[in-house]
């Protein structure tokens, strides 16, 4: 072994070396890798944020009924603002037209997927989207009785 021993030192050396990069190397790498997955991750969360709010205003276009909801928010906001409703009041109003909303935005794109799916006129998917528009109305009437409870005894005070 004498004479090969300076090439197992010199393999012994390198394999130490390498060992000794790897150390140093890989968590550097790691750190990289995770700072670029996070990056990555917020990118892609932006994204998602962009797309839901283009959804939105889709939803808003392509809605006829979602132009009726938002006059309704705007009048019950103004209605709001106008009678100095109470936080609870205003907890109540707000979570009866973001339903609204929500599910005016749901109707639209079931409607859409619907007509996607069977362009021409089908009893089924007539079906789909009459169970979808009546949970719309049943949240809608859900809010107006909300809005109801809330305004008419403050409108009725004025007289």
């Amino acid at each position: 072994m004498g004479k090969y021993a300076h090439i197992l030192r010199a393999k012994q050396q390198l394999w130490d070396e390498w060992f000794k990069a790897e150390q140093v190397l890989v968590p550097s790498i790691q750190q990289a890798k995770n700072k670029l997955l996070i990056f990555d991750l917020e990118k892609s969360n932006m994204k998602k944020f962009t797309d839901a709010f283009n959804g939105i205003i889709a939803g808003v276009k392509e809605g006829s009924s979602i132009k009726i909801q938002l006059i309704a928010m705007v009048l019950a906001i103004a209605f709001g603002a106008y009678f100095n409703i109470s936080t609870t009041e205003w907890c109540f109003v707000i979570i009866a037209i973001t339903l609204v909303i929500a599910a005016e935005i749901f109707n639209t794109a079931i409607e859409q997927i619907c007509n996607f799916m069977e362009p021409h006129h089908n009893k089924k998917i007539g079906t789909i989207k009459d169970l979808s528009a009546g949970a719309v109305l049943v949240l809608a009437v859900m809010s107006f009785v909300v809005g109801a409870i809330i305004f008419v005894p403050k409108i009725l005070g004025l007289w």
